[in-house]
């Protein structure tokens, strides 16, 4: 966590210039869902919207993730313990034993 903000991670899109200070920065709690971002396109084009949700389930099922990551282990990195405990319940809620 820092400045304003509490969050576990970030997600940042970087504006290409001449200089490299141009972006976006979405700070997120592992409990707060992945948010819609806007991806720069060439030139003058206007923005897209990218759901990045969609985007990651959609890779999740196409990677078979289901099935390769260790749900039965805790996160890693570790998180808070009430973030894991959260995780647990999730984990339970989706793949009952």
């Amino acid at each position: 966590m820092a400045g304003r903000f509490r969050y576990d991670y970030l997600v940042s899109v970087n504006r290409a210039a001449a200089r490299r200070n141009r972006f976006e920065v979405y700070p997120r709690t592992v409990r707060q869902p992945l948010p819609w971002i806007r991806v720069p396109l060439a030139g003058g084009d206007a923005d897209v919207q990218l759901d990045l949700r969609a985007a990651l389930e959609q890779a999740y099922e196409a990677g078979s993730y289901r099935d390769r990551i260790r749900y039965d282990c805790p996160c890693q990195p570790p998180l808070a313990p009430e973030d894991q405990a959260w995780a647990n319940e999730r984990i339970r809620a989706e793949y009952p034993p």
